[in-house]
């Protein structure tokens, strides 16, 4: 089965509504120390956080912490949100320069986060923030890049996939090689619309992972 054979479905996925329901508390507790941190949470705080929110804010450390609250709302593992926050300052001045990346300034981006010891941003965390800042590299379209999407992938079921011998593992090299693809996909779906890419990216993460296609 084709891809292209669920153009409509793919086409009808309200992605700018994906919503996550956030946990106050384990929020709270992930900002233990971090007063600034803190206060910026409770401006933000609704309960309620979505895709839309998050494209439409301007300010970068909101921007920041609400892709953060969205992509983890539980807290995520360990101490990696904590981590990154406290690096806040130095993140949003990163992320506030020319979306417009060749792959070489991808990968000094990339370096930039080492340099600045931003300990937990791994592929499933820069992936996002680099989709809510609205980057895009060789003028392929930033999408979010974590361990569902790198599994749906390697799932093979539509021919796109099947035909394509690759196992993908969750690196900067394979991103870039999946941002070609749904390009490509979206190209063929919908030239038109903007956001394809990313319905194609929240098709691949529930869609194509949960269900099984002849």
């Amino acid at each position: 089965m084709e891809l292209l054979e669920l153009e409509n479905l793919i086409k009808a996925i309200p992605v700018r509504k994906q919503a996550s329901i956030v946990n106050k508390k384990s929020w709270e507790k992930k900002l233990k120390g971090q007063a600034a941190n803190k206060k910026l949470f409770k401006e933000i705080y609704k309960g309620e956080i979505t895709r839309e929110d998050i494209l439409k804010e301007n300010n970068p450390k909101k921007k920041i912490m609400m892709t953060l609250m969205w992509g983890y709302p539980t807290g995520g593992r360990g101490n990696n949100i904590s981590n990154i926050l406290k690096k806040i300052e130095k993140l949003s001045t990163i992320l506030s320069k020319d979306a417009e990346l060749t792959e070489e300034r991808f990968n000094q981006l990339l370096k930039k986060f080492r340099e600045n010891e931003i300990k937990g941003l791994g592929p499933s965390t820069w992936s996002k923030l680099l989709y809510f800042f609205n980057y895009s590299i060789e003028g392929n379209k930033c999408l979010i890049y974590d361990q569902k999407i790198v599994s749906s992938l390697n799932r093979k079921q539509f021919s796109e996939l099947a035909n394509d011998e690759k196992k993908y593992k969750q690196n900067k090299n394979d991103y870039l090689i999946y941002l070609r693809k749904i390009k490509e996909w979206a190209e063929k779906i919908d030239a038109k619309d903007s956001d394809l890419p990313d319905k194609i990216e929240v098709f691949l993460f529930y869609f194509n992972l949960y269900y099984k296609w002849d």
